[in-house]
């Protein structure tokens, strides 16, 4: 089952062949491509549109015209569901190790533990495990490619925040929020797309950046409860993300 068709043009440098946790097995190709057949024109290219990028866990993208992009939730959808599968998985890794105890109970130090073979059913219900978060993670980064490629599509000129989650997933509340959405990667793949479509993109200190009215640039402090920027100098009220964004 292929992916995609290989390029005519195309010469295959090398061939990897990866096996899922799942079972499931892929064969990488790298290939080298002329730069006509690598490059793509954006559909809207030369429109010198100008687009600023807030990432965030209520909106995943607020772009700096209004709209926002909301976060799948992914590993929400599927949380109940793995942690069944997991409780399952647990209750056969306990079973192995009482069985492996009894197996090895009066042998002395020196004599060679025995190491019993994980059972068929462990086997299967580990697959089981490894399928959900492989479908996670598929379902994520196919997410991210499709939004990417249609902003490198539609905008000429990004600016996105350059927001680091580790302050996110360090606090307790926000931490599953933080991994679900995978941040890193969407910038990883944004940068990707960005360079075949050439499409001008830079990542940006995100300091200060809810904090700071976009209008009168005077500094105004907020809690992360607070979701409205209201502006006591100029008098703007926007949404903070939005501000953000701008």
């Amino acid at each position: 089952i292929m992916h995609r068709s290989l390029p005519k043009n195309g010469v295959i440098k090398t061939a990897t062949i990866i096996r899922k946790n799942s079972g499931k097995c892929y064969v990488n190709f790298a290939i080298e491509v002329p730069k006509e057949d690598f490059f793509e024109i954006s559909k809207t290219a030369g429109n010198c549109k100008a687009v600023g990028i807030d990432l965030g866990l209520e909106s995943f993208i607020t772009l700096s015209d209004g709209a926002k992009i909301e976060p799948p939730h992914f590993f929400k959808k599927k949380q109940k569901k793995l942690r069944r599968e997991q409780q399952k998985l647990s209750r056969k890794q306990e079973a192995h190790k009482a069985a492996t105890k009894a197996a090895n109970k009066g042998r002395s130090s020196d004599e060679r533990k025995i190491i019993l073979p994980k059972s068929a059913n462990y086997k299967k219900q580990a697959r089981k495990v490894a399928k959900l978060h492989e479908k996670i993670a598929n379902q994520r980064k196919d997410f991210d490619y499709q939004l990417a490629h249609k902003l490198v599509n539609e905008i000429d000129n990004i600016a996105c925040e350059n927001l680091s989650p580790k302050f996110m997933i360090a606090n307790r509340k926000l931490s599953k929020a933080a991994n679900d959405a995978g941040f890193s990667k969407f910038k990883t793949i944004l940068e990707y797309e960005a360079f075949k479509h050439q499409t001008k993109v830079v990542f940006v200190d995100p300091k200060f950046t809810t904090q700071d009215c976009f209008f009168c640039r005077n500094r105004i402090k907020k809690d992360l409860s607070e979701r409205v920027h209201e502006c006591h100098y100029c008098g703007v009220i926007i949404d903070r993300d939005v501000n953000a964004a701008i």
